[in-house]
């Protein structure tokens, strides 16, 4: 039913059009100082959240994380007592636990961090949303027991 009015390119998302007669647009031209296109952009470091790979806090969080990093098997209790670890200044995203020990985000959230959340050890930042986009975790404080 092309009427003439538009040329279509592309399909389906990547579907655009144009007036007849006019030269295919070049889509990355249309961004070239968007933040989200450079290369530079946070939007594709590895630890976006704050760390910056060359920040000396970022420097102490990797030899904390050296005994899981450097190695490919390591015992899940010294995983665990390494996250617990990385994780007891601030918190951290999945994707930051992730790049600093070297291991996929879901392979540390399911062996690692929900069992420390289910345990009590681990506090998540947003308690009421578990799914929110900026999700992080923090080492849960414990009460100080005193002796009496």
């Amino acid at each position: 039913m092309n009427k003439g009015w538009l040329e279509q390119f592309g399909r389906g998302r990547g579907t655009h059009y144009t007036l007849p007669n006019q030269r295919q647009p070049d889509l990355l031209s249309l961004f070239p100082s968007s933040e989200h296109y450079e290369l530079s952009s946070e939007h594709y470091e590895p630890s976006s959240e704050h760390y910056e790979p060359s920040s000396e806090h970022y420097k102490r969080l990797q030899e904390i994380a050296a005994p899981v990093r450097e190695k490919d098997r390591v015992n899940k209790s010294i995983v665990e007592k390494v996250i617990l670890e990385l994780c007891s200044e601030h918190y951290l995203s999945l994707r930051t636990l992730a790049d600093l020990l070297k291991r996929e985000p879901d392979s540390i959230r399911n062996h690692y961090v929900n069992p420390l959340l289910s345990q009590g050890l681990l506090e998540l930042k947003y308690p009421t949303k578990p799914n929110h986009p900026d999700q992080a975790y923090r080492t849960k404080s414990l009460p100080d027991k005193t002796l009496e």
